[in-house]
């Protein structure tokens, strides 16, 4: 996290080098990782409307609708086949886990709500 009354920046990255990345979050085993950076860079939607994703509707659809939060929008999301592949593969290891359910969300905490900003935030954080 940044420190207190001072600025951040971002910086853009190469799709080659995302992919890559993607890769190897899923050999190294962090799927929840894994999965929070591909629906970023996949279906480009702000991080509120990627938390208020549930399961049931993404997963192995060919496209789906989300009402964008912030300007109220409708927009159709096509689904691709490395983000769909990347959706089955996290839903697999969950549902090995026991942790898969299907009505709820993408990234839910221990209580089954979702996560806040906050903690995508950090997430992101450890990942780059």
């Amino acid at each position: 996290m940044g420190k207190k009354n001072t600025m951040t920046t971002t910086s853009g990255m190469e799709w080659n080098e995302m992919l890559g990345l993607l890769r190897r979050l899923h050999r190294d085993g962090k799927f929840r990782e894994q999965l929070l950076l591909a629906t970023g860079c996949f279906f480009g939607l702000r991080i509120s409307d990627i938390l208020d994703l549930k399961w049931q509707g993404v997963l192995d659809k060919d496209e789906f609708t989300v009402t964008e939060t912030k300007t109220g929008k409708s927009r159709k999301i096509t689904v691709n086949s490395v983000a769909r592949e990347t959706l089955r593969s996290v839903a697999d290891v969950l549902r090995r886990e026991g942790r898969f359910k299907p009505d709820g969300y993408l990234f839910a905490n221990g209580w089954g709500d979702r996560i806040t900003v906050q903690h995508a935030n950090r997430i992101l954080l450890r990942v780059f």
